[in-house]
């Protein structure tokens, strides 16, 4: 990565204020989020995932008009 890709990045992450002192913890989120992410990685951990293209399919599946 050259130094001016680097430097875009750290605009980035300054602009959107993503440092490290800004991250979130779970007690500062709301309750429903922090229940949603643990059934989120529980559901992974059991291996209840799918590929984008899957997931792309099921997508196409659903809103296609017949």
């Amino acid at each position: 990565m050259s130094k001016k890709e680097n430097k875009k990045v750290e605009d980035a992450a300054e602009t959107y204020g993503v440092t490290p002192k800004n991250e979130e913890t779970l007690e500062d989120l709301h309750p429903v989020l922090v229940k949603l992410l643990e059934k989120s990685k529980k559901n992974h951990d059991l291996g209840h995932v799918f590929s984008h293209e899957e997931a792309m399919g099921l997508y196409k599946k659903k809103t296609s008009t017949k």
